[in-house]
């Protein structure tokens, strides 16, 4: 009776890291997909972003495929599928928990990053397409322009020879925006370390059961 109840709570578990395999599939290719995201053409240093969308994929394919070890492993009471479960389970805890308080103790790091992110892309504006499309992206959706000096930041040479930062609206122009975005991205820091700290309580309760069930099998 008691391994029969386990099992089930098992089946719930491991339908809930399903779910979330899914979830992460979906918003992969979501993001390769897209057609705002692929009209934003992101500069080499932030490549990763676009490589992201394809870790999704394969992260979300891998969760998948331990549910189905772990179907396999707890309806057919296999002690090594369990045990390999078991194993998987941890290490996507120890993972998920790393990186959300990576992103919580961040917030020194971040104005950095912003601001190289930000310097790279002005300077890049008149000569690189893809730093005039992230740079168009990021005035637009904070109002803002420029990194640090507003529109002086920008080559006064382009300017003056008839570039323009279309981007940039009048009443914007003294703006950074550098402090825009941290101050957005710090505003909402908590939630980006929640998330896969929280997510983590799915499979924490799956290595639970696992290790109940394989006790309960060597009895």
């Amino acid at each position: 009776m008691a391994v029969s109840c386990l099992k089930i709570a098992m089946f719930v578990d491991i339908g809930l890291l399903v779910l979330i395999g899914a979830a992460s599939i979906g918003v992969g290719i979501w993001a390769h997909l897209d057609e705002t995201i692929q009209r934003l053409q992101l500069p080499d240093y932030l490549k990763v972003l676009d490589v992201g969308s394809k870790v999704n994929i394969g992260v979300g394919a891998f969760v998948i495929l331990l549910g189905i070890v772990g179907c396999i492993g707890s309806s057919k009471e296999v002690t090594c599928l369990l045990w390999i479960f078991f194993i998987c389970l941890m290490l996507i805890v120890v993972l998920m928990v790393t990186i959300g308080v990576i992103i919580f103790i961040s917030k020194d790091l971040m104005h950095d990053i912003v601001k190289f992110t930000l310097k790279q892309s002005v300077e890049d504006y008149f000569t690189v397409p893809a730093g005039k499309s992230f740079m168009d992206f990021i005035q637009k959706k904070f109002d803002c322009c420029g990194h640090t000096n507003g529109l002086a930041d920008y080559n006064a040479a382009a300017l003056l020879s008839g570039g323009t930062v279309e981007s940039c609206k009048l009443e914007y122009i003294t703006t950074p925006c550098t402090e825009k975005v941290k101050n957005f991205i710090l505003s909402n820091l908590n939630i980006f370390a929640g998330v896969p700290i929280g997510i983590s309580s799915v499979p924490m309760i799956g290595m639970i059961f696992s290790m109940i069930m394989i006790c309960q099998l060597r009895k």
